[in-house]
């Protein structure tokens, strides 16, 4: 895996003279690799595992396509996203719709045999309601658990086991004919350590348990949450440490393993995560250029023509790899700041190296939770390129436009 400050100085050039500044860099080459290496250690201790991509985390779709290609589900969350995962081939059958808001396309989901994991009551009786209007055909769900981990919050995701909700949502489904829990889903956000993951597979496999008492459920989904592969100047900064996937699939496929062992193959279920900024934040770097260089009272601030909408959330509460490729050593020592007209706006403080006006600057770690967040605030969005496995550039996603923004608005 190539670390930002070892970017070849011809390709950043290339890609800025052929498509401009800001761009983003998709390493194709890299994130497949990343990719099959979560996926064959986990199938390694657990053959019935696959890989649900998120795509709130970038739903760019060359990228969900390779994923499709490499064999992975598509993990979706609103009718947008439903519609990119449609569109760029894939069946329901392999589309999990999970949140809080689901719109319609849940009814064509559930239609063609998609995994759809129930995340409330109102939820749940508009399902029940439409399940009985269709007395001829079969259907499965999920449910969405909400459980505690020992993340030390209180998730405002799905159904509280036990509940007088949970109970009533069992009792509709073993009472309605042409209906069956088809599997569970849970996630926890800000639990990435093995030992939520521990206490994770532990309460869920205790629940599949308790539910499916005559054969085991065909799925169990454990949601998304861990750390990725990163450049070691941005795993210094998680002082608890960050496991290797071989760490998670001891700890979660190897239990389920064993949990299961004394079914057949065709009974035991299907294991399922879905990783997000686990698979693609490393592999997107964000190309900006310098723009402006100032002190103010002794603080020296270097201006960049991208913003921290475009680096992602991660930029907020960590320091993300960043490099500024210079010769000429004009400057040294800045803190650099985004183009917006907001005080927060900085991509990273206290930076040592040298550069000058008009030097690329590479952001790295910006492939999760960017592009999706980043509003037509200010600048329009930026494009994206791919960078093949051949070494040859393709572009993936054009840049925003005036137009396009506008072309929403009456004038």
């Amino acid at each position: 895996m190539i670390n930002t400050s070892d970017l070849s100085v011809k390709l950043i050039e290339e890609v800025r003279e052929e498509y401009g500044s800001p761009v983003y860099v998709f390493d194709e080459g890299a994130f497949k690799e990343n990719y099959h290496n979560l996926q064959e250690t986990f199938q390694s201790y657990y053959p019935k595992y696959r890989i649900a991509y998120s795509y709130k985390t970038n739903y760019t779709p060359y990228i969900c396509k390779k994923v499709l290609e490499y064999g992975g589900l598509a993990e979706v969350v609103s009718d947008f996203e439903y519609y990119v995962a449609k569109t760029v081939g894939y069946k329901d059958r392999d589309i999990v719709y999970n949140g809080p808001y689901k719109q319609e396309s849940w009814k064509e989901l559930i239609e063609n045999d998609g995994i759809l994991n129930v995340d409330n009551i109102q939820e749940a009786k508009r399902l029940f309601e439409y399940i009985k209007s269709n007395p001829d055909k079969e259907f499965g769900v999920g449910i969405r658990i909400n459980i505690d981990a020992g993340q030390g919050y209180i998730s405002r995701f799905g159904i509280e086991p036990y509940s007088e909700d949970f109970k009533y949502i069992i009792k509709e489904i073993q009472e309605t004919g042409n209906l069956y829990l088809k599997g569970i889903h849970c996630h926890i956000g800000q639990s990435r350590g093995i030992e939520r993951w521990q206490a994770r597979v532990t309460e869920m496999l205790t629940l599949a348990d308790a539910l499916f008492m005559d054969d085991p459920p065909e799925y169990i989904d454990l949601g998304s949450g861990m750390f990725g592969d990163m450049e070691p100047v941005f795993r210094a900064q998680f002082n608890g440490g960050v496991p290797s996937y071989e760490e998670y699939a001891r700890v979660v496929a190897k239990e389920v393993a064993d949990h299961y062992k004394d079914e057949t193959d065709d009974k035991k279920p299907w294991l399922y995560t879905e990783p997000g900024a686990t698979l693609i934040s490393r592999y997107i770097w964000l190309i900006s250029t310098v723009i402006s260089y100032k002190e103010v009272r002794g603080r020296k601030i270097a201006g960049l023509d991208c913003s921290f909408f475009n680096a992602g959330e991660t930029v907020r509460y960590k320091r993300l790899p960043f490099h500024a490729f210079n010769q000429s050593q004009k400057y040294k020592e800045a803190d650099f700041a985004g183009y917006t007209c907001l005080e927060d706006d900085i991509l990273t403080t206290d930076y040592e190296g040298f550069f000058d006006i008009g030097d690329p600057v590479v952001i790295g770690n910006t492939g999760g939770y960017s592009l999706v967040f980043k509003p037509p605030f200010i600048q329009p969005d930026i494009p994206m390129v791919a960078l093949r496995e051949d070494d040859t550039l393709h572009l993936i996603k054009k840049g925003q436009t005036f137009q396009g923004i506008l072309s929403d608005y009456y004038i």
